[in-house]
């Protein structure tokens, strides 16, 4: 009790209508009204105050009673708590008023108004208060304030007839409560203002296009001409549809329309369809220009300005209203209008609703389709049981703040296909909690459930049978157990699968390979990343993790590609290959380094039957590649370049086609290519190759090639023809000694050296005969029995039975035909040098491919049959055919260099001699060439000699030839040789011996006087005349001058052996000289 009152008194934390805080309970001193009941028991009292303070009492800041729960922080849980006990209390008072007693009914009310609002009054509060208190117990006094209330929307009291007409038509037909007759009185009143004039609405058109700023519009064509009354022209406007010349349409979207904009000022009854989108207009929406919409179908003022309470059901025959995207602080759906059975699709998305989530699904309509609430702040616990709402198909309250269990949708909402309740954890305790139940199983029509972004901890299993499903999200969440495989039946029909940010464990599922077209995303659990996902998961491109090497090695899913290429499933041996979970490092042919990067890929002999693949590249640690010996077909991918690491990269023995790629010169560690027996075609690119090991490196750069052209391999260490022979490519020794290309250029520099040291050897013979000769006079060295031995040396030499001897003649013919067979026989033996050569790009090479390199084997081995005893007898068979003539050319250019001869001998004795041991030479050297590039065993290498000797004999076989043919012929050309009794060269020098001779004889005469001589006294007097030792010799001559007649009698030299044989005569002129030798 007050000390100043003698009656109770409480207090009402709601100003009154002076801006006081309290207000007293009539209620008499000591009275039980002004006792407090237990927290959730009834008021039993027929007085308001127990509610009242039940209402202080129980929901403070300590709790309320038990009905909150622990982690409900917010005020919103409060006013829900007192909304209860308040509303109890506004109801006994509106009772007591109708039975006469006197209560303080408004203070109860306007609390209950403001709990109702959750301490945010606007005009709808009283609305929604006294229509809900009326459909719960319809009476008078109460569906009476709430008719007011709904439907008073001015200052001065003035009711909306069509707002009266609804709510009591409402209210008999659904409630059975109410009067015909006041519904025919106010529908009547509502009727008059159903009607209109086209000049009426062309008034409020521009009266509405002043308002909204219309000179600033982007299209104002027709709104801005004069006005007439007489004229009525607004059905031609921008954005103005008519129908028998009233307003049906108006479609402003995003024309720049600004300024305050209220529905009650344009008041067109015709209109169906009203667009005002993307514009900037603003103020309230008030229900009390519904009854001059009743054929509004659909209205869309998305994107503007508007705030304050959004009525969503004032028009009859709206069933399209979008007012997202602006400023709006609640929703209401009146539930006796026309309009709340024929709504079907609302969308509030982007507002600043501030209201409890029961509040704002409180009455909704029955038929509704489709409602959108995402991105409001809408709070509080979702109303279990939840409202019911058989026709919704998208349910949509995403980002806003509402937390606790979710209920039970089956039965409330049986056809939904999109329900969306994610991110609601905006606050630190936020957000729904729980378990998503079996209950969400039974929404057999769901596409899409998005419940990311709160704090659930576990999704059923069964939600694998939603056989229509399209999206799952349920992340950022709690989930703290494995991932249920079962969610793999739903691989035909999902589109979406976002498990990322929660606490899942263990492997993923192996059903999620199914997964090739769904986006899935698992990111964000870390205990995930402690196994390797499901192989054919991480081929899926829309899944997050695909490039996360801790759970899809990038290396992994290189060798899967290659694997399904290459034709694994064939493979001789494919251990581990197919293996879902297994690390690559284990797969048969995979060597990893101590960090699991591949290093190693040796698969040769395994029955490969594909083609290798680009992402080869995604092996970058790979040091060796072996495939060899497999049916890999296709071309060399390019991506092989870029395995900087490779050292070795065997791939011979496929059916590779096509170019090597030029890239693999940017590898610079290699060691060791095979390509050999392949159908690699083109030109291998220049890799500045260092390895010279035969077997290094090896293509099919040999012939015969199974292309016009073989390959072409300047690098290549060995290469093979497509009979799989092979041979080094590499040049003679012989040949870098010299600095030659080829043997042809060998051969050539070998030819001038040759001719060269002849020329030396003749200089060298030359000055020393002349300085042996120094002293001599020349009758002593132009002898002519030395040259007449010379000539018959010479002759023998070079050949009786040879061509060659021509060069000895001083026939034109003679020498033609020689030089012919030189000639001829250097054809011959350059055809077979040729052949020798060792360019294994020239198909018109003989060379004989001696090698092979195996198919299990790196290393190439050397396969001839040619022995030690086969090049021994090829070293015998030329000794014994060729030594002599080179020794008889040796011979001739050693004898033309002797000064006792005349320059035109000398040059026939040195070409004689030069050819002869050329040709001798030039045939040795063509046997050894030819013999080493082809011989592969000891009989051909015979064989070969035998047949490079024949041409050695062609001299030989030509003049045989020409002796059966013409004897006479080879006569004639002999008969200009040089001979004793018809050179006169010859005879001169021999005329020049004989005077000098007869000198001495004269001597000898006037000493000796024709008597014997002793050799003694012979030999003193040959000193003194200046004779040389030599043979004997015994001259006659006979005198013609005196007609005397003498005789020198033989003389016989101290070597004895003096004999005589038939002279030789001489005649000339008057003297005849017979000699004796």
């Amino acid at each position: 009790p007050s000390p100043d009152f003698d009656e109770a008194w409480c207090a009402i934390e709601s100003p009154n209508e002076k801006g006081e805080s309290f207000e007293l309970c009539d209620v008499p001193e000591c009275d039980p009204c002004s006792c407090t009941p237990p927290c959730g028991t009834p008021n039993l009292e027929g007085c308001g105050c127990p509610s009242f303070l039940q209402a202080q009492e129980c929901c403070g800041d300590e709790g309320n009673g038990g009905e909150e729960d622990e982690d409900d922080d917010d005020d919103r849980g409060r006013y829900q708590c007192r909304f209860g006990y308040l509303k109890e209390a506004c109801r006994i008072g509106l009772t007591n008023r109708k039975d006469g007693i006197e209560n303080r009914r408004d203070a109860f009310c306007d609390s209950a108004e403001a709990a109702f609002c959750e301490g945010k009054i606007h005009p709808d509060c009283g609305c929604g208060l006294y229509e809900h208190m009326c459909a719960e117990s319809p009476d008078d006094t109460v569906c009476e304030l709430a008719a007011s209330s709904c439907c008073d929307f001015d200052v001065a009291g003035w009711a909306s007839p069509q707002c009266l007409c609804d709510f009591y038509t409402s209210t008999l037909n659904v409630l059975g409560f109410g009067s015909e007759k006041i519904v025919s009185e106010n529908c009547l009143e509502a009727s008059e203002y159903q009607d209109t004039l086209p000049y009426v609405e062309n008034k409020k058109l521009r009266d509405f296009y002043k308002d909204t700023q219309g000179e600033n519009w982007y299209i104002n064509t027709g709104w801005s001409d004069e006005w007439s009354p007489e004229i009525v022209n607004h059905c031609n406007w921008f954005g103005i549809t008519c129908e028998d010349g009233f307003v049906t349409r108006i479609n402003l979207r995003n024309n720049n329309l600004s300024g305050k904009f209220s529905l009650e000022n344009l008041r067109l009854p015709k209109l169906t369809l009203l667009v005002l989108a993307e514009n900037n207009l603003s103020g309230r929406f008030s229900y009390g220009a519904a009854q001059f919409y009743r054929q509004l179908v659909r209205i869309d003022v998305s994107g503007n300005e508007f705030y304050g309470h959004a009525d969503m059901t004032f028009s009859a025959a709206t069933l399209y209203a979008n007012y997202s995207h602006n400023k709006f602080t609640s929703v209401g759906f009146k539930r006796f209008t026309a309009g709340y059975e024929t709504l079907k699709v609302v969308d509030l998305c982007g507002n600043l609703i501030d209201q409890d989530v029961s509040k704002v699904l409180l009455n909704l309509p029955p038929n509704l389709e489709e409602l959108y609430l995402s991105d409001n702040l809408i709070g509080g616990k979702l109303p279990n049981p939840f409202p019911s709402l058989e026709n919704i198909q998208r349910l949509t309250i995403a980002n806003n703040h509402i937390n606790g269990r979710l209920p039970e949708f089956s039965r409330a909402i049986p056809r939904v296909k999109e329900l969306d309740l994610s991110n609601q954890r905006r606050t630190y305790k936020g957000g729904l909690v729980g378990d998503v139940t079996d209950d969400f199983t039974k929404l057999g029509d769901l596409l899409v459930l998005n419940l990311a972004v709160n704090r659930l901890a576990s999704i059923p299993s069964d939600c694998g049978s939603l056989d229509k499903l399209e999206v799952l999200n349920v992340s950022s969440n709690l989930l703290g157990h494995t991932i249920p495989p079962e969610f793999g039946k739903l691989a035909d029909v999902l589109d979406v699968l976002d498990l990322s940010d929660n606490n899942l464990k263990g492997r993923i599922p192996s059903s999620f390979q199914k997964f090739e077209d769904t986006s899935v995303h698992l990111s964000g659990n870390a205990q995930l990343y402690l196994h390797l996902a499901p192989l054919m998961l991480c081929f899926r491109p829309k899944f997050d993790l695909v490039n996360d090497t801790r759970i899809c090695p990038t290396e992994r899913s290189a060798l899967k590609v290659f694997y399904e290429s290459a034709g694994g499933q064939e493979w001789t041996d494919n251990s581990w290959w197919a293996s879902d979970y297994t690390s690559h490092c284990d797969w048969f042919g995979v060597t990893c380094s101590d960090t699991n990067n591949t290093i190693g890929l040796d698969l040769r002999n395994n029955g490969l039957a594909g083609t290798l693949i680009e992402e080869i590249k995604d092996l970058p640690y790979l040091e060796v590649l072996d495939l060899s010996d497999n049916d890999m077909r296709g071309t060399i991918p390019t991506g092989i370049g870029l395995l900087s690491e490779l050292t070795h990269l065997r791939l011979a023995y496929n059916e590779f086609i096509g170019s090597m790629p030029t890239q693999l010169r940017n590898i610079p560690g290699l060691e060791l290519i095979q390509f050999h027996v392949n159908r690699i075609s083109g030109t291998i690119p220049t890799m500045n190759w260092m390895n010279e090991e035969d077997s290094s490196f090896i293509a099919d750069c040999g012939n015969p090639s199974d292309f016009e052209e073989s390959l072409e391999c300047k690098d290549c260490t060995m290469c093979c023809n497509h009979h799989g022979d092979c041979y080094p490519q590499v040049k003679p020794a012989i040949l870098d000694m010299v600095g030659a290309d080829n043997y042809t250029q060998l051969s050539i520099i070998c030819t001038a050296f040759l001719f060269c040291a002849f020329g030396t050897v003749v200089l060298a013979v030359y000055a020393f005969d002349k300085y042996q000769n120094f002293n001599l006079p020349q009758s002593t060295i132009r002898g002519p029995e030395m040259i007449r031995r010379d000539i018959k040396y010479s002759m023998s030499t070079i050949g009786d039975d040879s061509v060659y001897k021509f060069f000895l003649s001083k026939s034109w013919w003679g020498w033609a035909i020689a030089l012919g067979t030189i000639a001829v026989q250097s054809w011959m033996l350059f055809e077979f040098v040729k052949g020798a050569e060792i360019d294994l790009s020239d198909d018109s090479s003989h060379l004989v491919y001696t090698w092979k390199c195996p198919r299990d084997d790196v290393d190439c081995d050397f396969k001839s049959d040619l022995t030690s005893q086969g090049w021994m007898v090829f070293v015998i068979l030329m000794l014994a055919h060729l030594v002599k003539d080179i020794i008889n050319g040796s011979k001739l250019i050693v004898l033309s260099a002797k000064e006792r001869h005349d320059h035109r001998t000398r040059l026939r004795y040195f070409f004689g001699g030069s050819l002869l041991s050329f040709v001798t030479l030039f045939a040795l050297f063509a046997s050894t060439v030819y013999n080493k590039a082809i011989a592969t065993n000891n009989t051909e290498i015979i064989l070969n000699s035998v047949v490079i000797l024949f041409i050695n004999d062609i001299d030989e076989l030509f003049y045989e030839i020409m002796m059966i043919t013409n004897s006479s012929w080879v006569q004639v050309i002999m008969n200009d040789s040089p001979r004793p009794d018809d050179d006169e060269d010859f005879m001169q020098e021999l005329k020049d011996e004989i005077n000098d001779l007869r000198e001495k004889l004269q001597l000898l005469e006037e000493r000796f006087d024709g008597e014997d001589v002793d050799p003694d006294e012979w030999r003193k007097s040959k000193r003194s005349s200046g004779w040389r030792n030599g043979p004997s010799r015994a001259v006659s001559v006979k005198n013609g001058k005196k007609g005397k007649i003498r005789r020198l009698r033989q003389v016989h030299l101290p070597n004895g052996n003096g004999r005589s044989t038939s002279p030789l005569r001489i005649e000339n002129g008057t003297t005849s000289i017979s000699v004796y030798a």
